[in-house]
């Protein structure tokens, strides 16, 4: 009784307010169309990947050098051995005075590419370079100028063998669609989930942020709670929100028993909670805005919330001065007090 109490003086108290904008709103843009849904946003598929391959590609062996000149002169005494080389091995060169050196030293993997510098002593008048790599081998007579010789340098080797892979070179294709995470109404939803309608005119996100309780101090008389719900308007059509009397509690864990009623916001219940209301009359709520909803209701002592439920068909729920409109017979959107736990992404 004292529940119906509080609803009928809630009534009385922003009927006058209903009135108006009942007056003035269109049934189109009280209501609520389709199914709410919540989609997890890790369900949606990736529109390509690339699988790895099952093992290892192998290098093929492969080796090719050139100098950069074949000769020196009077203001040059070094020439350059370019190279690359794959998979073959310690690099050697056997140079023109006898002595010998590792150029590089290659593993499996991929390849390498670079040069070797090669001191030629004024001294000497020239010889031959000999490398030699795995199978591989080359070699160049070198020649030395008295004089100074202009020319260009020649181009380095090209190019590495490709690497040969176990099973085809992957190609980038579709995953394929998993099914789809998802809640849709009338299943409740948990807290912090953007919950979209998927048709209508009106086109909303709705985002139920908190919900708790305060006992009185001391002694339990009574017990208040409060909820924070988020409306944004996604759509191109206004949405007229009638005001507190949209939501309500629905559903309370009391004594160890889960307990369906209709728990309806009131002032006294927020002071009380000690918080600021917001939205708590009419609001036409135009595309691209954002609303926070915060109210309070009495609930039965020491009780906890479980479910709260927002009217989706408001207009639908009584004649157009709502002079017969009463809470819980209409399509809702209901919510229960605890976080989700199967998508990290919300």
């Amino acid at each position: 009784m004292r529940t119906r109490a509080m609803f009928v003086m809630l009534w009385l108290g922003i009927v006058g307010a209903f009135t108006v904008l009942s007056c003035a709103a269109q049934a189109t843009n009280m209501t609520v169309e389709g199914t709410p849904r919540a989609v997890c946003p890790s369900s949606t598929p990736r529109p390509t990947s690339t699988s790895l391959p099952p093992d290892r590609p192998t290098y093929p062996a492969y080796f090719a050098t050139m100098l950069d000149y074949n000769f020196v002169d009077s203001t040059r005494n070094v020439i350059q051995l370019q190279y690359i080389a794959q998979n073959v091995g310690e690099v050697r060169a056997l140079l023109p005075d006898g002595q010998s050196g590792i150029v590089a030293v290659t593993s499996s993997g991929p390849g390498i590419v670079g040069t070797y510098p090669i001191y030629i002593p004024p001294t000497t008048m020239g010889g031959t370079i000999y490398v030699a790599a795995g199978s591989f081998s080359a070699s160049f007579v070198v020649y030395r100028y008295a004089g100074t010789v202009s020319a260009t340098p020649a181009q380095p080797p090209c190019c590495l063998p490709a690497p040969i892979y176990p099973t085809p070179r992957p190609t980038y294709t579709p995953w394929p669609t998993p099914t789809l995470y998802q809640l849709a109404a009338p299943q409740a939803f948990p807290l912090n989930v953007p919950v979209r309608n998927d048709s209508g005119p009106v086109r909303l996100m709705f985002r139920m942020k908190a919900i708790w309780e305060k006992d009185f101090p001391l002694v339990p008389l009574f017990t208040a709670a409060t909820w924070e719900l988020e409306i944004s308007n996604i759509g191109a059509v206004e949405f007229d929100f009638i005001g507190a009397l949209q939501t309500y509690v629905s559903e309370v864990d009391w004594l160890g028993s889960l307990h369906s009623g209709i728990w309806s916001p009131a002032h006294q219940a927020a002071q009380f909670m000690g918080i600021v209301e917001q939205a708590y009359n009419p609001t036409a709520l135009r595309p691209g805005e954002t609303i926070t909803v915060r109210v309070a209701a009495w609930i039965p002592q020491t009780a906890k919330v479980t479910k709260v439920n927002f009217i989706l068909n408001v207009y639908q729920a009584g004649d157009p001065g709502f002079a017969t409109f009463t809470p819980g017979k209409e399509r809702l959107l209901v919510w229960q007090n605890r976080p989700d736990s199967d998508c990290p992404a919300w």
